[in-house]
């Protein structure tokens, strides 16, 4: 889908997706141990430093199956908010599966990142599932 090297850094007028950084390590983990994130995903827990770590560090590098960011302010990029990946599933779909803060939700920022990474060219429909609060991504690539 893309190649693998480094992590496209990608922006709007509010959000910046970056690479995830050591120091985003405090609030990852705040937002690993919400109970709502524990109830929606298979996130380990209880869910150490080391753990934040290791997701952190296999994130530096985008696959030909994965890319994933640091969902940031533009005016606060060292503050993380959340985090947006994308899961290649054939050569024409892409899963977008995102987690945010516990105090950065309620506030349009996932919307915002979504657009984001339509900069990337990749995201070129976005149609929802059948009954489910997933999205299918209907997608094209312009990297080779």
């Amino acid at each position: 889908m893309w190649t693998t090297h480094a992590l496209p850094i990608l922006s709007n007028k509010s959000l910046i997706l970056q690479k995830l950084q050591t120091e985003d390590t405090p609030r990852l983990v705040e937002l690993a141990q919400d109970p709502a994130m524990r109830d929606f995903t298979t996130i380990p827990s209880p869910f150490p430093v080391e753990n934040a770590l290791e997701f952190i560090s296999s994130s530096s590098v985008p696959t030909d199956s994965l890319i994933r960011w640091a969902i940031a302010a533009v005016d606060k990029p060292s503050t993380y908010l959340g985090t947006i990946e994308m899961h290649v599933q054939s050569p024409i779909c892409v899963d977008i599966g995102y987690s945010l803060h516990p105090h950065a939700r309620g506030l349009g920022i996932m919307p915002k990142a979504v657009g984001a990474s339509k900069r990337l060219r990749i995201v070129r429909r976005i149609s929802p599932r059948r009954n489910q609060d997933t999205y299918h991504k209907h997608c094209f690539s312009t990297y080779h």
